[in-house]
Order: C-alpha cells, then sequence, then structure tokens
C-alpha cells in the first residue's frame, strides 16, 4: 500500500476528469493504472477479461482472476 501511495505521490496523482494540479496541469498517475477503467480489456497480468462492479454508487474494476 505504501509502495502504491508514493508512487502516485511521486507522479502528481491522477488526472482522470476533473482533478488539475494548482498550476492547471494534470497528474500521471492514471496512465500507470492496471485494470481502472478497462473493463473487458484483459487482465495485464492474467489475461481475464477485467469486471467492473458498483458499490455505493462508485464504479470499482477488478480482475476476478487475480483479485478473488
Amino acid at each position: 500500500m505504501r509502495s502504491v501511495l508514493n508512487e502516485g505521490i511521486a507522479r502528481e496523482g491522477s488526472s482522470i476528469s476533473w482533478y488539475r494540479k494548482p498550476d492547471g496541469s494534470a497528474g500521471s498517475y492514471q496512465n500507470f493504472f492496471k485494470v481502472y477503467g478497462r473493463e473487458d480489456e484483459p487482465c495485464p497480468r492474467c489475461g481475464t477479461p477485467v469486471l467492473k462492479l458498483w458499490i455505493a454508487q462508485r464504479g470499482t474494476h477488478y480482475c476476478p482472476h487475480c483479485q478473488t
């Protein structure tokens, strides 16, 4: 968990839709997501299609093989 958080900080956050840094530029961590936003695409680790669930009105992407 710490390594993921540190990497997100180093890449200045995720600018998926509306988030911007104070200077108006975008972060770059969204370019390194493995499954988020890749519904029905193959998992980069095992090739199983990525699924999307809705939990508390928020979308969650996961690999049903790697993340069970």
